[in-house]
């Protein structure tokens, strides 16, 4: 969420793309899925645009450090890992799967009661969805869409309010910040 990755960046983020002392994270790789359904990590991304380095907010690089100990606390208990680069893994350190990932996202919302409203009904969030949230969250803290296209690794901002950018306030309240009583 807060780097708006795409679940795919997120699931072959490595470890050394993480510099906890400058507080930036190199995105330069994604996962590939075959036709069987088995996913592992390839040199490439979606457009060369995705290709970025991004600053950090403490916040993530604090739950990153978190993460990191408990990952080797689970490394040392397994009786095997499989990729101790990758900084998401499954239970064993491998790649994981998009299915997987859906499961594993619609426990925890289900467990912390979060979801999502829809025609059908309420459902869990799917990890793409995230995406979405940052950006939605980001452009309601008045941040720039430039810039969130930059974040996200997109060539223009057409996709932001095309796709992406969903209004998390009921009302527009931009008439309200200007002083009318000058002009």
């Amino acid at each position: 969420v807060l780097l708006a990755l795409r679940p795919g960046e997120a699931a072959a983020l490595y470890w050394s793309d993480i510099n906890f002392e400058t507080g930036t994270v190199n995105n330069t790789r994604g996962r590939l899925t075959d036709d069987r359904g088995h996913s592992s990590v390839k040199d490439e991304l979606k457009t060369q645009k995705a290709k970025r380095t991004l600053e950090a907010p403490q916040v993530l690089l604090e739950m990153l450090k978190a993460h990191q100990y408990w990952q080797k606390v689970e490394r040392i208990a397994a009786p095997q890992w499989v990729n101790d680069q990758l900084v998401f893994t499954t239970t064993v350190g491998s790649v994981i799967e998009p299915v997987a990932a859906r499961r594993h996202l619609a426990r925890l919302c289900k467990d912390l009661d979060v979801w999502v409203e829809t025609d059908e009904g309420k459902r869990p969030p799917l990890p793409y969805e995230l995406r979405h949230t940052g950006t939605s969250l980001y452009s309601d803290a008045g941040v720039a869409q430039e810039e969130i296209a930059d974040l996200m690794g997109l060539s223009s901002t057409r996709m932001i309010e095309a796709r992406y950018r969903h209004r998390l306030r009921p009302a527009v309240g931009v008439a309200r910040t200007i002083d009318w009583s000058e002009n």
